[in-house]
């Protein structure tokens, strides 16, 4: 049996939430928030995953990135047209 190709990771906290990190360049990055179940951490990283290779993914560890260029990428991300 082939296994499925994963982006990214999910562990049970102690707490019982779940947490999701992923590695992108280098860099492991964590979500900034836990998750009540393991589907909702693995969706969280599967729009991760979609907007890393729609070239609308913003650093979360970019502070210095401007308002305007996180609107667009908010904008892009829920589908409005402007």
């Amino acid at each position: 049996m082939v296994r499925a190709r994963s982006f990214g990771s999910t562990r049970k906290l102690a707490s019982g939430r779940f947490q999701a990190r992923y590695w992108h360049l280098g860099n492991q990055i964590a979500a900034e928030h836990t998750f009540v179940d393991k589907a909702d951490a693995r969706r969280w990283l599967a729009r991760v995953e979609a907007d890393l290779v729609r070239g609308i993914w913003v650093d979360p560890d970019d502070h210095e990135r401007s308002p305007v260029i996180v609107a667009v990428v908010e904008i892009r991300h829920v589908g409005v047209v402007v």
